[in-house]
């Protein structure tokens, strides 16, 4: 196995999913998802619609700018995680600027619980993440990763995971980083019997880019 993934992020957009807007119809209502990483009705890192990230990109984190105090209101955001399963999570109100915990790869839609006390938007943030890459546990031989070619400013890490990533027919693992807050090429073994490996960047700046390669040797 030989895989080369090409890691290339569009920059940070505020307001790249949910334009500036407030709230008012009463009770629960939903966001509209109509900022330019859209197409007027879904999120999608994957899409043709979504332009600027490279195709090795499956997920990215969001956070939501308050313009006033929203604490008190509950915020719903549903869509699938960055292999394609589904999820939703709820994020607290506050103000100011709040981080997602999640990476989406597609947003569905956003609720809130009851109208807010001013403006908001929702946009992507500077992590970022592939999919999840499987291996050959069984091989006396564990894979190597190689990051080549970066280019600019970024932080990465690369995870591996000894769990059954397909259990109950959906991704699930505990992810062990193996490589962790790295800024340059590298070369390195996965440990022996891992099952799956991701890179993810945990921030960069405009232009950053880099090549993840996966190698293992036929069985």
């Amino acid at each position: 196995m030989k895989i080369k993934i090409d890691i290339d992020p569009a920059a940070v957009d505020a307001d790249g999913i949910c334009k500036s807007q407030t709230p008012a119809a009463g009770g629960a209502q939903s966001l509209n998802i109509n900022g330019d990483l859209t197409d007027t009705v879904l999120f999608d890192v994957t899409a043709a619609t979504y332009s600027g990230d490279s195709d090795g990109i499956a997920g990215r984190k969001i956070a939501f700018v308050f313009a006033a105090d929203e604490t008190g209101r509950t915020f719903t955001i549903t869509g699938t995680d960055q292999d394609g399963a589904a999820q939703s999570n709820t994020l607290a109100g506050s103000t100011g600027t709040v981080e997602d915990t999640l990476y989406w790869q597609t947003i569905t839609s956003i609720t809130v619980d009851a109208d807010t006390a001013g403006a908001l938007t929702v946009g992507t943030v500077d992590e970022i993440i592939t999919k999840t890459w499987m291996l050959n546990y069984y091989h006396d031989y564990p894979a190597t990763v190689a990051v080549a070619g970066l280019t600019g400013t970024c932080q990465f890490d690369i995870d591996e995971t000894f769990d059954d990533v397909l259990a109950n027919g959906a991704f699930s693992a505990n992810w062990i980083t193996a490589q962790s807050n790295k800024s340059a090429d590298l070369a390195a073994s996965i440990d022996r019997y891992a099952s799956a490996v991701r890179l993810k960047f945990d921030s960069y700046t405009a232009g950053a880019e880099l090549q993840f390669h996966i190698m293992q040797p036929p069985s």
